[in-house]
């Protein structure tokens, strides 16, 4: 039996592999951090003028900054569906959409807090933005 544990695990390794598929490729040197919500706000027009942040992780995570300057953002809702996201950082004028996941990576402010809010409402051509409960995932790079 002994003998036979390490093929089992192997195979077991093996299986879970193909099932899962193979784990992203992240680029060398990224800072990957990960924060979970309950929650979300509304969209009314196009800015975050309009969030609604309750307490922490209701309605939005914020991500400490670090050298990097860019990030690319990830939302996994319970559902499985498509969930809205407004990336910002404090005193700035930018703000990214996210529809589940950005297309290419944010340019950020080096050392500068970074907040997503999620909300209710649209989510690009997916349809509806329903918010329940989740995870943000913040790949930092500084390419």
């Amino acid at each position: 039996m002994r003998k036979r544990l390490p093929v089992v695990i192997a195979a077991s390794a093996a299986v879970l592999t193909l099932v899962a598929g193979p784990a992203p490729a992240r680029p060398a040197g990224a800072r990957v951090h990960s924060l979970e919500y309950t929650g979300g706000g509304l969209i009314v027009g196009s800015t975050r003028s309009t969030a609604v942040r309750v307490g922490d992780a209701i309605g939005a995570v914020e991500f400490r900054g670090g050298p990097e300057r860019f990030v690319s953002i990830e939302i996994a809702d319970a559902h499985g569906q498509p969930v809205t996201g407004v990336v910002v950082q404090p005193d700035g004028d930018e703000e990214t959409h996210v529809c589940g996941t950005t297309q290419k990576p944010v340019k950020v402010r080096p050392y500068e807090n970074v907040t997503v809010f999620l909300m209710n409402g649209t989510c690009g051509d997916s349809g509806a933005s329903v918010v329940t409960t989740g995870t943000v995932t913040a790949t930092f790079t500084k390419r």
